[in-house]
């Protein structure tokens, strides 16, 4: 019986960060059965080659190592593999935020293309729930967070990450699912719990030039739109400045003051 769910982890040189995100993988309720597991590393070396030779749970966990051109390289890699009926990612450090979620999400969930929910981002010190914006919003940023989205398989393997987006590639592909009338389900749950200071967060001004570009071409946005990606690139410009120049103790209480105490 092929797998209801593909959990993919790409990953190099974060050996502890992977072997929890493996732990809560394997954890999850209906592993072996309904999930299957695919670890994409780029010839990592900090142990993490003999770790991957070493876990063992029947045929449900699957390796891919070998060089790659990227993180979303990686990701098509994985996807290429996939046998799962819908896939998720779930990277190194990241987790599930139940044990029970996937099994959850397939016993009480119709037929859709895409599944998505809310995020529990880990800033060390504090954590907040980012909540799922409407999919009106699609043309500004994606509306949730990736780890907390479920694909259809079929859909990922017709439209792979386009390698030409270094930041927002995930973008790029779930705002095309979403214009062309794909269905999309807002589960009003909390799916994964993720470490703040990603790709796209440690570099959010060429990020948003990436989706501003995206947006274009996908969305067709007017004056007032344009403006707006405008002001965003350069506020984060000038946020980024002032963070560079700030020790990191002061930028945690910035992000605590932003999150935590506005509420």
């Amino acid at each position: 019986m092929e797998p209801v769910f593909s959990v993919i982890t790409v990953h190099f040189n974060q050996l502890p960060w992977l072997k929890s995100t493996v732990n809560n993988v394997l954890a999850q309720k209906g592993f072996g059965e309904l999930i299957e597991y695919i670890i994409v590393d780029g010839l990592s070396n900090d142990g993490t080659l003999d770790y991957l030779h070493s876990i063992q749970f029947q045929n449900s966990i699957h390796r891919i190592i070998g060089r790659d051109k990227g993180i979303y390289d990686a990701m098509n890699k994985g996807i290429a593999q996939a046998k799962g009926k819908y896939c998720i990612f779930m990277n190194a450090g990241d987790h599930f935020c139940e044990d029970d979620i996937l099994f959850h999400i397939h016993t009480t969930v119709s037929e859709f293309d895409v599944l998505y929910g809310d995020t529990e981002i880990n800033y060390h010190d504090f954590t907040r729930t980012a909540k799922a914006l409407p999919l009106e919003k699609f043309w500004k940023s994606l509306p949730f967070v990736h780890q907390s989205v479920i694909v259809k398989t079929s859909l990922l393997k017709d439209h792979p990450f386009d390698l030409t987006w270094r930041y927002c590639a995930d973008y790029e592909q779930l705002a095309s699912l979403y214009k062309k009338n794909h269905s999309f389900q807002y589960l009003n749950k909390t799916i994964s719990v993720v470490m703040a200071g990603g790709a796209s967060d440690m570099n959010r001004t060429k990020a948003t030039r990436e989706v501003f570009s995206i947006a274009k071409k996908i969305f067709n946005i007017g004056f007032a739109k344009k403006i707006n990606f405008r002001f965003r690139i350069f506020s984060g410009w000038l946020i980024n400045g002032v963070k560079k120049i700030l020790p990191k103790k002061a930028n945690g209480k910035l992000a605590r003051a932003k999150y935590v105490l506005k509420k």
